[in-house]
C-alpha cells in the first residue's frame, strides 16, 4: 500500500514526517484544521451554525486534492470530523479513537454528533470499522451510542521503535504516567501528591514500591518532564 498522511498536529507538529517518513503536505486542508479544529479547551462556538460552511470548505479541499481514488480511508478522530469525511469521501473507513466522541462540541450539538456516528457504525456500502484506545472510551461509546466496539492499543507497533527498558538510578524498573499535566490540569496534580504520598507510605512503613513513577508534562519539585519525548525515549520505559 502506499499511504499518506494529513491534519497530524500531536503531540508535536512534523512528528509523523520525523519519525516515520510520512511528509506529504497539503496546505489547503491544514488550513481547514487551524480554522475548525485547533481549540484544546473550551467548545467549538462555530459548530451549531457554521456546520455547513466548514463542509462546504473541507468539500472543495477533498474534491481538489485527489482523495477520492484512496482504496481506505483511515480517520483518527474527532468524531464529528469522521462524519464530515464520510459524507464526502464514500470509502472504506477504518475509524480509530483515542480520545471521546465529543470533547468542545456545544452541549445542544451533542447528539448530532452520536446521531451521525450510530448512522456511520451502521453503514455497511461501503463498511467502516470503529476501534478504541482503552476500556474507557469502550464504555464512553456503549453508554451514548449504544455500540460495542474493540478495544486496541496498538502503541508498541507504531512507535516504530525497539523495547529498550532504562532502569531508575536506585535500579528500579520505570513506569511512564501521561497526560498528567497540561491535558488533567488540577485533576492531575490531585492524582501526583496522592500516588507520591502512597508510595512515601510504604516506604516509610519498610514496603519498598518496586517501581519508579515519571509522570510526564509536569514542572513541580525539582522535577521537569515538560518536553518532547521522542518514540525511542518511549521505549525506554
Amino acid at each position: 500500500f502506499q499511504a499518506s498522511l494529513f491534519g497530524q498536529r500531536h503531540p508535536k507538529p512534523g512528528l509523523a514526517c520525523s519519525e516515520f517518513g510520512y511528509c506529504e503536505e497539503n496546505p489547503a486542508l491544514e488550513q481547514w484544521f487551524r480554522r475548525f479544529e485547533s481549540r484544546w479547551l473550551g467548545v467549538y462556538d462555530w459548530m451549531p451554525d457554521g456546520w455547513d460552511e466548514a463542509l462546504s470548505k473541507l468539500a472543495g479541499i477533498i474534491g481538489s486534492s485527489g482523495f477520492v481514488g484512496s482504496d481506505l480511508v483511515v480517520c483518527g478522530g474527532p468524531a464529528w470530523f469522521c462524519v464530515m469525511l464520510r459524507t464526502l469521501w464514500p470509502a472504506p473507513m477504518l475509524l480509530y479513537f483515542a480520545w471521546p466522541l465529543t470533547p468542545l462540541v456545544p452541549e445542544g450539538f451533542k447528539t448530532h454528533i452520536f446521531a451521525h456516528v450510530r448512522a456511520l457504525a451502521q453503514a455497511a456500502d461501503p463498511p467502516t470499522v470503529f476501534v478504541v484506545a482503552n476500556w474507557v472510551l469502550a464504555a464512553q461509546f456503549a453508554l451514548q451510542v449504544r455500540m460495542q466496539v474493540p478495544v486496541q492499543r496498538p502503541h508498541g507497533v507504531y512507535v516504530n521503535q525497539t523495547y529498550a527498558p532504562v532502569p531508575a538510578p536506585n535500579g528500579h524498573p520505570r513506569v511512564m504516567v501521561t497526560r498528567i499535566g497540561q491535558w488533567a490540569r488540577l485533576s492531575g496534580v490531585a492524582l501526583l501528591e496522592q500516588t507520591w504520598a502512597y508510595i512515601e507510605q510504604d516506604r516509610r512503613n519498610g514496603l519498598a514500591f518496586p517501581f519508579e513513577l515519571v509522570f510526564l508534562s509536569i514542572r513541580i519539585r525539582g522535577i521537569d518532564t515538560n518536553k518532547a519525548f521522542t518514540y525511542k525515549d518511549f521505549a525506554q520505559f
